[in-house]
């Protein structure tokens, strides 16, 4: 079993339908399959960390709020596009949606607040 042979046509996106066998009942190797092979949140590399994974490091507020917010270099997944858009998605998703949006609304923020200065100083 190879994690291709449940992609829609070729793509990279997975194809639901191929988790049930033919009596329409969810075939619980391959899900247990998926889970191992496309986990949604990706576990920290470091084992060691993995100990640590649900406990939450940073409880201080902010005193000053971030010029970018963390994204370990992670691009979200994309969004599943249907009649309940957005009801499924799970918090990483939606943060990492936000965080890399900001951090680029900022980089264009401040590149028009340079050149703002720049005109400025003309």
């Amino acid at each position: 079993m190879k994690i291709e042979d449940f992609y829609k046509d070729g793509k990279n996106i997975i194809d639901a339908e191929k988790f049930f066998d033919e009596n329409g009942i969810v075939d619980d190797n391959k899900v247990s399959f998926l889970i191992e092979e496309k986990p949604i949140v990706p576990l920290p590399k470091d084992p060691e960390r993995q100990n640590f994974f649900a406990i939450k490091e940073n409880r201080d507020r902010y005193e000053v709020f971030p010029e970018r917010l963390p994204t370990k270099g992670l691009l979200p997944q994309p969004i599943d596009a249907h009649e309940m858009i957005g009801t499924f998605e799970n918090n990483h998703t939606i943060y990492l949606t936000i965080a890399n949006a900001y951090n680029k609304a900022m980089v264009k923020i401040e590149s028009l607040e340079a050149r703002i200065a720049e005109l400025e100083n003309k």
